[in-house]
């Protein structure tokens, strides 16, 4: 199912590349809020089963001739090593990974000289994964989930933008609050920049 959707997201990338006015790609860092794998918090699970807060994220933004822009992206979280030792004396390790997908639509509420600001709305996949290293034991789990949130960005130059976002994922296994903020290069600009050159 991930490569499926997968090449699914990159036939996306390649339709709205061909489609939109300008585009812009970056990356940054990423916080969420946190999450318990398959939402198991009773007895140990509650340590064991935590997953990542941090990782980095791939972004590419896609301006329409409208108040409007389309951004897909992908992250990339740091898988958490989690410890716990019972009654007994018993130690469990585990470690806790995820991926993520989301396409969202911006709508631009205020846009002035070189600062912007936007709400958004739009859809996620999450990929998540377990290892217990007594037993090298491996689970996989994925979840769909809808994202309401809000995000400014502000250039720094015609090419450079610095973006922050913050949104919530609805109706999901794994429902959370993430954080992400970095930066923007417009290719669009980069592009014209050749052109006048030739």
């Amino acid at each position: 199912m991930k490569k499926l959707f997968i090449t699914g997201f990159l036939t996306i990338l390649i339709i709205f590349s061909a489609r939109s006015q300008s585009i812009r790609i970056g990356g940054g860092l990423v916080m969420e809020t946190g999450y318990h794998y398959n939402n198991e918090t009773a007895g140990i699970s509650s340590v064991v089963n935590q997953g990542p807060l941090a990782g980095i994220t791939f972004t590419f933004m896609y301006k329409t001739d409208r108040p409007f822009n389309v951004s897909p992206t992908f992250t990339y979280f740091l898988p958490r090593t989690n410890t716990c030792t019972d009654t007994l004396g018993i130690t469990s390790k585990t470690r806790v990974s995820s991926t993520m997908f989301n396409i969202d639509g911006h709508y631009v509420i205020y846009s002035l000289d070189r600062f912007g600001f936007y709400g958004l709305a739009g859809f996620n996949i999450h990929f998540t994964k377990i290892k217990w290293f007594s037993t090298d034991y491996k689970e996989h789990d994925n979840a769909f989930g809808l994202n309401i949130g809000c995000g400014s960005d502000l250039k720094l130059s015609e090419k450079i933008s610095v973006y922050t976002e913050a949104k919530y994922t609805l109706f999901s296994k794994y429902s959370q609050l993430i954080f992400n903020a970095g930066l923007l290069v417009n290719f669009s600009w980069s592009k014209k920049q050749e052109n006048k050159e030739l």
